[in-house]
């Protein structure tokens, strides 16, 4: 029994130093994605946040999503910068919730909807993306497109 306890303690420790190094090596891969970015190698910058956002690194994914938002380095594929968007926006990334919030808004490669869009900004404001999720959701209510009372759908 003893073995069989100190086998699987072993093997657990195995598992979650590999998930520390993955998630380490996303970030330096993130990190080499930025320094390619800020020198305009966006083919660098492509390579290296994809293999981010294969460890699960959020803000790779996020960056990959505008990347093809915004036709940078990519041709513009707004089907794929959705897909980016969502899945970091799943990871807890309040910038994705903000891009998915304008896509709706603007009706780019989905159906144009100020409620999502509104649920979208909302969404951002609360994990911290305040001023610019709060602007364009202070327009729909605004310009009247959504009520002053709404109340955001379960994302």
């Amino acid at each position: 029994m003893k073995k069989c306890f100190a086998v699987l303690l072993s093997l657990t420790l195995a598992c979650a130093l590999c998930l520390s190094l993955a998630e380490a090596d996303g970030a330096a891969l993130y990190a080499q994605g930025d320094a390619a970015f800020l020198v305009q190698d966006y083919e660098k910058a492509l390579e290296y946040w994809s293999a981010a956002a294969e460890t699960g690194n959020a803000d790779a994914l996020h960056n990959l999503g505008w990347m093809y938002e915004h036709g940078v380095g990519v041709e513009p594929d707004y089907e794929k910068a959705w897909d980016y968007y969502a899945k970091a926006a799943e990871l807890g990334n309040e910038l994705s919730y903000y891009g998915l919030g304008l896509m709706s808004f603007d009706g780019k490669g989905v159906e144009q909807s100020y409620e999502k869009a509104a649920d979208y900004f909302l969404k951002a404001v609360e994990l911290g993306e305040t001023q610019k999720a709060q602007a364009y959701f202070d327009q729909l209510v605004e310009e009247g497109k959504i009520p002053a009372d709404y109340t955001p759908n379960e994302i």
